[in-house]
């Protein structure tokens, strides 16, 4: 897919220059940025939601301590 932007001059030529230096095209360099852009825009995502469902089983956990100490302590040996 072919697809036109803008850029400022100044990114452009570091744009250029990366590519040059990778052997890549300009495209190839601008495709790549994107995809790490949008790969760490999912992990941040991933990582708040795996932070979200911690909280939520320590809290589970937090709860639950009296009646697992009552168990643990009712067992017989």
């Amino acid at each position: 897919m072919k697809l036109s932007i803008s850029l400022p001059t100044d990114l452009l030529d570091q744009v250029r220059a990366a590519a040059a230096d990778s052997g890549q095209s300009v495209s190839s360099v601008i495709a790549a940025a994107l995809d790490q852009l949008v790969s760490a825009a999912d992990q941040d995502q991933l990582d708040a939601a795996i932070a979200v469902q911690n909280e939520e089983n320590l809290r589970w956990a937090d709860a639950f301590v009296p009646l697992t100490s009552k168990l643990w302590a009712d067992v017989e040996w």
